[in-house]
Protein backbone atom coordinates (compact mmCIF):
# COMPACT_ATOMS: atom_id res chain seq x y z
CA UNK A 1 0.00 0.00 0.00
CA UNK A 2 1.42 3.23 -1.10
CA UNK A 3 2.08 5.72 1.79
CA UNK A 4 -0.51 9.35 1.74
CA UNK A 5 -0.78 12.33 3.62
CA UNK A 6 -3.61 12.12 5.95
CA UNK A 7 -7.07 14.41 5.19
CA UNK A 8 -8.23 16.99 8.54
CA UNK A 9 -11.17 14.54 9.10
CA UNK A 10 -8.26 11.46 9.39
CA UNK A 11 -6.19 13.40 11.68
CA UNK A 12 -9.10 14.00 14.28
CA UNK A 13 -9.90 10.39 14.07
CA UNK A 14 -6.49 9.67 14.70
CA UNK A 15 -6.25 12.01 17.97
CA UNK A 16 -9.91 10.76 19.04
CA UNK A 17 -8.78 6.76 19.18
CA UNK A 18 -6.05 7.58 21.35
CA UNK A 19 -8.42 9.52 23.64
CA UNK A 20 -10.49 6.61 23.39
CA UNK A 21 -7.52 4.16 24.09
CA UNK A 22 -6.09 6.45 27.20
CA UNK A 23 -9.27 6.37 28.78
CA UNK A 24 -10.36 2.61 28.19
CA UNK A 25 -6.44 2.16 30.02
CA UNK A 26 -7.66 4.20 32.82
CA UNK A 27 -11.17 2.28 33.23
CA UNK A 28 -8.91 -1.04 33.22
CA UNK A 29 -6.74 0.40 35.83
CA UNK A 30 -3.59 1.22 34.35
CA UNK A 31 -2.09 4.44 36.03
CA UNK A 32 -0.27 6.15 33.04
CA UNK A 33 0.44 5.23 29.30
CA UNK A 34 3.49 5.62 26.80
CA UNK A 35 3.24 6.51 23.55
CA UNK A 36 5.78 5.60 20.97
CA UNK A 37 6.77 8.14 18.65
CA UNK A 38 10.13 7.16 16.61
CA UNK A 39 10.31 5.54 13.18
CA UNK A 40 7.45 7.81 11.32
Amino acid sequence: MKPQHLTGEEIALTIADFADTARNAVAAGFDGLELHGANG
